[in-house]
């Protein structure tokens, strides 16, 4: 009984340290991050200040494998270290943005969005985009 239990414990510690690990992940990350300094002056209104727009064409990381498959995400600084995650309404104002291919527009109005709300010119600030790149699954 005793060869038996000996023989048995044997070879399960032989197979526990014989296995070794043979899968290996990839820790690489496709996600990229973009930043703008945006100047005050670089805000637009075309209707007297009610909305005012940041609009640039110069990102081409936004291309049709983002469209097709990842998604964007952007964020604005008006402050240093204080990060406003864009869709959202701050100190009564809403701030938005769309994306296409290689485009990003960045839109601030008062969140009543009634027409006679006049919003100053927004600050100087910084824009950060964020991309994330993600495999198609059919």
């Amino acid at each position: 009984m005793k060869k038996t239990l000996l023989l048995l414990c044997s070879i399960l510690i032989l197979g526990v340290s014989a296995c070794t690990k043979t899968e290996y992940i990839d820790r690489t990350n496709p996600n990229r991050t973009v930043i703008f300094n945006i100047q005050s002056s670089d805000w637009r209104s075309t209707d007297g200040g009610v909305t005012w727009n940041f609009e640039t064409d110069q990102i081409p990381e936004i291309d049709n494998l983002i469209l097709t498959s990842g998604t964007v995400l952007a964020d604005i600084s008006f402050e240093d270290g204080i990060w406003i995650p864009l869709n959202t309404v701050k100190a009564g104002v809403s701030y938005r943005f769309d994306y296409s291919d290689s485009y990003i527009l960045v839109q601030a109005q008062y969140s009543g969005g009634f027409e006679d709300d006049i919003l100053p010119r927004p600050a100087a600030g910084t824009l950060k985009v964020l991309l994330f790149d993600s495999q198609l699954v059919d």
